[in-house]
């Protein structure tokens, strides 16, 4: 079998002593990020999720959020931070942390003491800025 290694932000598994990171910054779909949640649900441990906004889905927002918010109550092992204005209607309603900003969003990754973390959203949300946010934390500035 050859050496499969992903692609930064597509996919790739970032490991470091105590947690490993799913980098899948890249691109959203709705598709996709059901289909990261359930992969995610998979692994044992403790899991996190941490799930921005879906772009280019003007007109659906409302159907979307649905779906993304519903599929977190199907995994109530899974700790869920959403970041994104478009979560703020959803916030009382699941097993879930809804933050709007990057210094929210920093605090509730500073909650997270290990495991594994899958970080989602579309490119125009730069989450790649987390994905180093949370490597540098766990000593692994040098990783990315």
């Amino acid at each position: 079998v050859p050496h499969y290694e992903g692609v930064p932000g597509r996919g790739s598994i970032v490991e470091l002593k105590g947690i490993s990171i799913v980098d899948d910054t890249y691109n959203a779909s709705i598709d996709a990020v059901l289909k990261s949640i359930d992969n995610l649900a998979r692994v044992s441990g403790e899991k996190y999720a941490l799930i921005g906004e879906v772009m280019e889905i003007e007109g659906h927002e409302d159907k979307v959020y649905n779906e993304i918010t519903a599929k977190a109550a199907e995994y109530p092992d899974i700790n869920f931070i959403f970041s994104g204005l478009s979560y703020v209607p959803y916030k009382d309603k699941g097993n879930y942390e809804v933050v709007v900003s990057e210094s929210e969003t920093k605090a509730a990754l500073e909650q997270i003491k290990g495991g594994i973390i899958l970080i989602k959203a579309s490119r125009g949300c730069h989450f790649e800025q987390y994905v180093s946010y949370v490597a540098g934390r766990f000593g692994g500035q040098d990783a990315l």
